[in-house]
């Protein structure tokens, strides 16, 4: 009994081609090629690797079947388990990959040229993303054609600040009209989350009558302490300024019987009366 191979996939026979072709370069020294033929090299290999990456987010965003088989949460749950890349970075590699076999077929076509890389796909689609979603398709494929055609001189940081203003470029009078309505709505949020409210500073401690601006100070407010207990209160604390009138006054009659005095019914502490 013999047992039929299943054929091999193009996709697969082809990545299986690529990883042949560098085993035979893995012990080549690059150390010895032309200074031309070095920088060839480097734009070739920039080039393949865009090329790669695109066939592998076309292969994620048809892998459903991979996780659902071993039980894993989605294809980039299972390729961290056997791969150990970051599972952040998988995780973005799969909502772009779904983003372009969804949506920005052009941004694929570019990147399997090697016209677009990988960082400058994820710019362009979240540009794309954010657009307004009642626009006009022509209009977002003129966007994602300009931002195609931006790739080929910009990077990713770069290409980010011009997907922002791309609807100025391609639709100058939607833009306006977009802009307004972007304003309206701010102002309608700002205007229901502001409120003004009115409430007194600080409470008069009890017994006490409140300040007044309009009435003169006569003294100084007592001095609360500060309770170990929240909530406490603790009885104002002394103050030396504060003392009774009427000690006050003895305190100011002993003083001026205590000098020396020539004035009558002041008695002097300098003369003994007489008996």
């Amino acid at each position: 009994m013999t047992t039929l191979q299943q054929p091999q996939h193009p996709v697969l026979e082809a990545v299986v081609a690529v990883t042949s072709a560098l085993d035979q370069v893995a012990e080549a020294n690059p150390a010895f090629m032309a200074t031309d033929q070095k920088a060839t090299t480097l734009v070739e290999i920039a080039r393949a690797k865009a090329q790669l990456a695109e066939l592998e987010l076309r292969v994620l965003a048809t892998a459903d079947d991979v996780a659902a088989e071993s039980a894993a949460r989605d294809v980039a749950a299972w390729l961290h388990h056997h791969t150990h890349q970051r599972p952040e970075v998988l995780r973005a590699d799969l909502r772009l990959a779904s983003a372009l076999d969804r949506s920005y077929g052009l941004v694929a076509a570019a990147m399997r040229v090697g016209e677009c890389n990988p960082a400058q796909a994820q710019v362009i689609t979240q540009a794309l993303d954010e657009l307004p979603a009642d626009l006009d398709p022509e209009i977002k494929t003129k966007a994602e054609e300009t931002l195609l055609a931006y790739a080929t001189q910009f990077d990713p940081a770069q290409l980010r600040r011009l997907g922002r203003r791309i609807l100025e470029v391609i639709a100058p009078e939607i833009a306006e009209a977009e802009e307004a309505k972007r304003l309206a709505a701010e102002e309608a949020h700002a205007r229901k989350k502001t409120r003004l409210s009115m409430r007194r500073l600080g409470t008069a401690p009890p017994g006490s009558r409140p300040w007044s601006p309009m009435r003169p100070r006569t003294g100084s407010p007592p001095t609360w302490r500060r309770s170990p207990h929240p909530g406490a209160r603790t009885a104002p604390a002394p103050t030396p300024a504060t003392t009774c009138p009427t000690t006050a006054a003895s305190a100011r009659r002993s003083a001026s019987c205590s000098k020396p005095s020539t004035q009558p019914g002041c008695p002097s502490t300098a003369e003994t009366p007489p008996r």
